[in-house]
């Protein structure tokens, strides 16, 4: 859900901005950048918070998902410098699902004393989030698949798992990397408004180009998209799975028989109760006050690993490696049942696992 709101100053600032003459060329990514200039927030921070948001504040005129997707629209299709004010204000009251006096009065009695909404501030400064934080495993191989000059690299798991937030800590790793050189983020337009060929314009013509995908890959435009991108820039992207395995193969049944040669890696992850080391007991029953309750498992596999999996039927890396915590009492039974198929109900199958070839690693960290 978007977090975006827009109080009086806001709704005056844009109508302002896009009064301005248009000096881009016609593609999508460039208008939303026109349109984050009007509202004086940086371009990814203005995506990122339209597709991922957590709305902490409703004071204001709220920006849909939906609403922002058809402003943008009108900006790439018209130049409103010739438009009077009154028009502008009518065009954007109509997408806002508003009538422009109301919004305006109701905006001046809300939020005229406010300034700008804190929806669009910048980020506040602090220490920035790493994978080691998150609990995720094999970091070192993970960075150095991100890190290819091109290429599918994907981040999987169950709903809830973690996916997305893994995804976009990978990201803002790279970015800051990169920061002495110039580094083009592109978020594909996933309202499939444009042709396919501007945006590979965009990414071709771009300075070492990141291509992230907000959402999971929907249809065909989208994985010919992603298929072209990744042949000159590295490309990002997060499936559901309740495995490696499983999540590449599902990948694969949509991208087509070409995924061996782009698919970098896969990073799967999935979410565990853990023990309270206070009480002894697992979530739910566990009543203690504690900064988590669950933490990660998770495990990095190459393209290649992940070919050898299926040839060889052998579904998951971490069979060893969660067979030992279940014989430690870090994880239930149930849970791992549950996660990784009912092997361990038996015995003499977790003795057996630990000769098993060791493709991923696990262990158990808290999430913090």
């Amino acid at each position: 859900m978007s977090s975006i709101f827009l109080n009086h100053v806001d709704v005056r600032n844009l109508l302002s901005g896009l009064g301005k003459s248009r000096p881009f060329n016609g593609t999508w990514s460039s208008a939303v950048s026109f349109v984050a200039e009007s509202l004086n927030i940086r371009d990814n921070d203005l995506v990122t918070r339209i597709y991922k948001g957590v709305p902490e504040s409703e004071v204001g005129v709220h920006v849909s998902k939906d609403a922002f997707l058809k402003l943008v629209d009108v900006v790439q299709k018209r130049d409103m410098a010739s438009m009077k004010n009154t028009q502008r204000l009518a065009l954007i009251a109509e997408i806002l699902s508003w009538k422009p006096d109301a919004m305006m009065n109701h905006l001046k009695k809300t939020t005229g004393h406010l300034g700008s909404s804190d929806t669009l501030a910048r980020p506040k400064p602090g220490e920035p989030p790493t994978l080691e934080k998150l609990g995720i495993l094999r970091t070192d191989k993970w960075r150095a698949i991100t890190r290819m000059r091109n290429g599918i690299n994907i981040a999987a798991g169950g709903a809830g798992s973690g996916k997305s937030t893994t995804m976009q800590v990978t990201i803002g790793e790279l970015l800051r990397d990169d920061v002495s050189r110039r580094v083009k983020l592109v978020v594909p337009d996933q309202g499939a408004l444009n042709p396919i060929q501007l945006e590979l314009d965009v990414i071709r013509n771009a300075e070492m180009p990141l291509v992230v995908f907000a959402q999971e890959l929907r249809d065909r435009v989208e994985y010919d998209l992603a298929r072209e991108a990744a042949k000159f820039a590295p490309v990002f992207v997060t499936t559901w799975g309740d495995s490696a395995v499983n999540a590449y193969k599902r990948f694969a049944e949509k991208m087509g028989p070409e995924t061996g040669s782009l698919v970098n890696g896969v990073l799967w992850q999935t979410l565990v109760f853990q023990k309270c080391d206070q009480c002894g007991q697992f979530c739910p029953k566990c009543q203690c006050i504690r900064k988590s309750s669950r933490f990660v498992i998770s495990e990095c596999v190459t393209a290649a690993e992940l070919e050898d999996r299926m040839t060889l039927n052998y579904p998951s890396g971490l069979v060893r490696e969660v067979a030992q915590l279940v014989i430690e009492g870090k994880v239930r039974l149930e849970d791992a049942e549950k996660n990784f198929g009912a092997v361990f109900s038996d015995p003499g199958e977790i003795i057996r696992s630990a000769s098993r070839p060791k493709l991923g690693t696990a262990t158990a960290q808290d999430s913090r």
